[in-house]
């Protein structure tokens, strides 16, 4: 499955997804239950164009039909408890045209486990998630995450991520200039 932009370049898409429904569970939990939910090397490449458009603009609803459209009351999340879900070996390619210099990144292998992911409240899932970048920085985290009430508490890693790859990002809310230094 993929996306492609207008021009005919791929956007986004997926090698596999893996659905397990249970029925039974559904009705006797009075929740949408699925015992499995995989997504198999899902990626996306995502543009900012040198005007701060992105190149995904043309699929969400344009500024001005979203401010002008009446706010709608707040909806109840409807009962989904997913025992496993999954998303392995997935990938972002980012490209930001807006600054001085182009800035290219390639974010791969994206993995993540949620074990009994739920939208009932206050009940709090475990989660793994790593990532790696194409220069070698690497991102982990684990522990446990509400969905409603939005909160999470765990650890979080980083390893390797050189601070003057980012430095122009720092310009818009400070004077000071990175010279050398990584995170680990």
């Amino acid at each position: 499955l993929s996306l492609t932009e207008t021009n005919g370049a791929t956007f986004a898409g997926l090698d596999e997804f893996h659905l397990q429904f249970q029925a039974l569970a559904s009705l006797s939990r009075r929740a949408w239950v699925f015992q499995d939910v995989t997504l198999t090397h899902p990626f996306a490449h995502i543009i900012r164009r040198k005007d701060g458009s992105f190149n995904f603009d043309n699929l969400v609803a344009p500024g001005n039909a979203v401010a002008a459209a009446k706010p709608a009351p707040a909806a109840v999340l409807p009962a989904v408890v997913v025992e496993s879900l999954r998303l392995q070996g997935a990938s972002l390619e980012a490209d930001d045209l807006t600054g001085s210099a182009a800035f290219h990144d390639v974010v791969t292998p994206i993995n993540l486990q949620l074990t009994n992911f739920t939208t009932m409240s206050n009940a709090a899932a475990a989660f793994v998630f790593s990532a790696v970048t194409d220069a070698d920085e690497k991102f982990e985290a684990s522990g446990q995450i509400t969905l409603q009430p939005l909160q999470s508490s765990g650890s979080i890693n980083v390893h390797g991520v050189d601070l003057k790859r980012y430095g122009s990002y720092l310009t818009a809310f400070t004077t000071a200039q990175v010279i050398d230094g990584k995170v680990d």
